[in-house]
């Protein structure tokens, strides 16, 4: 049975709960619950999936449909927050399925499944590739840690193994992690992302190619994901040259992209990593 006053009361309790939270849900004149809005407070890592994980078990307890339209207006990927929702269950809004009442472009039925209610999404894992030189890639993969220069505490990332970071050395350090650990710091037109990561947040097991064993056949194989995600050119610009096994002294790390600075607002049009 449906409750009219739970967006409203889970909008306040959240705002209560999470200082800094700016979050919009409410209930339109066709009985729709929407979610126009969703910007977590900087360095709130995982509160955009913890506050969507909320708002769709309240949704599957009162039958309700969710509906909400992503968009780049606070600055983030319109792709990757797509992306994110659909974790949550929702669909494109369009074709032979569209809800003609509902005006955004994405909808989520309430789900039919009682047992699944209060299980959190599933984490989204982000293969991320920072460029150095071969002396620092060894005592990164020997201590299985990064450090950086900048106060922020910040490492810099791109979701490619070529591309804007190849001038920042010749070896590549190969992490996995999940999606809010990243922030987006910028993105090209050929889809090249960039990203950072606090490097204190890195564990072991987040590292993938150990120093010792990276050989030009796991490059080749790096080179043929890349391929198969964006192209043959981009992947036949990357380096076969694997990191020196040996531990050197740690040299700083490369400086950031050059991007806008790292955003700490997130719409729903981005609910946060």
């Amino acid at each position: 049975m449906t409750s009219p006053d739970w967006p409203q009361d889970l909008t306040h309790r959240l705002r209560e709960q999470h200082p800094g939270l700016k979050l919009e849900l409410h209930r339109d004149t066709g009985g729709y619950v929407i979610l126009p809005l969703i910007v977590v407070p900087e360095r709130s890592r995982g509160l955009g999936t913890a506050i969507m994980t909320e708002i769709i078990n309240q949704a599957d307890r009162h039958g309700d449909t969710l509906a909400l339209s992503p968009t780049s207006d606070f600055g983030g990927s319109k792709k990757r927050l797509e992306k994110f929702y659909r974790r949550f269950g929702f669909v494109p809004n369009k074709g032979s399925s569209k809800n003609f009442d509902i005006q955004q472009t994405m909808i989520r039925p309430p789900s039919p499944a009682p047992a699944q209610q209060d299980q959190p999404a599933p984490a989204m894992m982000l293969d991320l590739y920072h460029r150095t030189t071969t002396e620092a890639a060894a005592t990164i993969y020997a201590e299985q840690r990064m450090t950086t220069k900048y106060p922020t505490g910040e490492v810099w990332f791109s979701n490619r193994i070529t591309g804007q970071g190849e001038g920042y050395g010749e070896a590549i350090v190969h992490i996995r992690i999940p999606e809010e650990m990243a922030t987006l710091d910028d993105e090209f037109p050929d889809g090249e992302e960039h990203y950072t990561v606090q490097a204190r947040d890195l564990r072991p097991e987040h590292f993938i190619a150990q120093a010792s064993t990276a050989t030009n056949t796991e490059i080749a194989a790096l080179r043929t994901l890349q391929a198969a995600t964006y192209g043959a050119a981009d992947a036949r610009q990357a380096t076969t040259q694997p990191p020196d096994p040996r531990p050197g002294q740690r040299p700083e790390l490369g400086p950031p992209s050059a991007g806008r600075n790292p955003s700490a607002s997130h719409g729903p049009s981005a609910p946060g990593r």
